[in-house]
């Protein structure tokens, strides 16, 4: 697993440390199971209410919400910049009239490490970010491409194992191989 004290940069055993010093890469991302985090703590059935800890095995959130934000013309460039530390962000949205802003990264791993590492942290401007996990988009594009998606690892995943084939017809797999 992944060193949460070196996440918030504050490991103080070093090359003695039994945890990863590193970010995670799609190869952990691929290996790593639904009910854990990448430091290792159990993930649970639901979200929190107030949408902080470990997250939910029950949804791969890779989106994290933003909060304390004090928005200005460069606020999603210093969001790029800072979020970039821990693997470049799939997207960063800002709202300005809510002072805050979603950062969605392409792997679940990559949001929880920066998540940590981000919690508490101020930004250019001075602001101490709030980090929570964000609720699922209710934009029904959005929604369809999560599940197409989820489909896909999902046969990425059995194909890997042997449980159907490389060939698929219309998403359905054909059958064992």
């Amino acid at each position: 697993h992944f060193c949460y004290h070196f996440a918030k940069g504050r490991c103080t055993h070093g090359s003695k440390c039994t945890f990863l010093h590193r970010i995670p890469t799609e190869t952990d991302a691929a290996r790593y199971d639904q009910s854990k985090d990448c430091f290792g703590r159990e993930r649970h059935a639901h979200q929190r209410d107030d949408m902080g800890g470990t997250g939910s095995f029950d949804s791969d959130c890779c989106t994290l919400y933003c909060g304390g934000l004090q928005v200005g013309k460069d606020t999603e460039a210093e969001l790029w910049k800072a979020f970039g530390e821990w693997d470049t962000p799939k997207q960063i949205s800002v709202v300005h009239r809510l002072n805050v802003a979603f950062v969605t990264y392409n792997n679940r791993l990559n949001a929880e490490f920066a998540k940590i590492a981000m919690a508490g942290q101020p930004l250019k401007g001075g602001e101490v970010l709030n980090l929570r996990w964000a609720y699922d988009d209710p934009n029904p594009t959005v929604r369809r491409q999560k599940m197409d998606d989820a489909r896909d690892k999902l046969l990425l995943a059995a194909e890997k194992r042997g449980l159907v084939s490389a060939a698929t017809a219309g998403g359905q797999p054909i059958g064992p191989v």
